[in-house]
């Protein structure tokens, strides 16, 4: 069950940015087989850390999308080789044989590499797939949708828990999905201008362990959008506690 949230209703002040926190989920490390799986993303209030403001929760929508498998082809062997694969499956089976059993393992009709679905999606409750597969878009719909969050909001900074990662799979997603318009990557705004990425994680990592001690994280999910809420709710607990330490100190 996917956790709910209660949306601000608050009027922006003229000029405010927002920021977008997304997580994702995905199928191994060969980026050409299928960049995502699923993103999630919460659009809220940017937290000011370098103010002594204490920081509320403010959420002004908590999505995401889930990609159906990749039957694009390009120039690898390995691409070739999934798109052979699923249009001879064309009845969707989930569990069938595949190519190379000993890299990659099938189920709902993704190929996830053997080392990501033992050690994480094997791990999890059978409904998260389930939900997730169910309620899969074609590529191209899903990075649109995920996309038009910026023709909501005017989002000025974005938040990750690993941007190098998930960043950079969202932005192979947005160049291979949306090649029929020039759209920017995650780094950029949709006008192209640069704007800040942040990962409390990295805050974290470099507190006092006094700190560190009286910051608990939220048990995770794993649906994308709870995920990426948890992270939120993680950098306001980061802010908190650094606040309430300097009142002290």
């Amino acid at each position: 069950m996917s956790k709910s949230v209660e949306l601000s209703t608050r009027k922006l002040d003229e000029g405010e940015k927002l920021l977008l926190v997304v997580d994702i989920e995905g199928v191994g490390d060969e980026l050409e087989l299928q960049p995502v799986l699923s993103i999630g993303w919460v659009v809220c209030r940017r937290i000011n850390f370098d103010s002594s403001v204490e920081p509320e929760e403010e959420i002004y929508e908590k999505g995401r999308v889930t990609f159906k498998p990749d039957i694009s082809s390009d120039s690898s062997e390995l691409r070739k080789e999934y798109k052979d694969f699923l249009e001879r499956e064309e009845s969707h089976s989930r569990r069938i044989d595949i190519p190379d059993p000993k890299r990659y393992i099938s189920h709902y009709c993704w190929f996830f590499s053997t080392r990501c679905y033992n050690e994480f999606w094997k791990q999890q409750p059978a409904q998260l797939l389930e939900t997730l597969y169910e309620e899969s878009l074609c590529p191209e719909r899903a990075i649109s949708y995920f996309l038009s969050v910026e023709d909501r909001f005017p989002i000025g900074e974005v938040m990750s828990d690993n941007p190098s990662y998930d960043l950079t799979r969202i932005d192979f997603a947005i160049k291979r999905y949306t090649y029929r318009s020039r759209r920017y990557g995650m780094h950029y705004t949709k006008e192209g201008k640069y704007r800040t990425v942040s990962d409390p994680s990295e805050i974290y990592h470099y507190l006092p362990p006094k700190i560190k001690s009286i910051i608990k994280q939220d048990k995770a999910t794993h649906f994308p959008d709870d995920d990426a809420l948890d992270i939120y709710r993680f950098a306001l607990k980061i802010k908190r506690a650094v606040n309430d330490w300097e009142k002290i100190h």
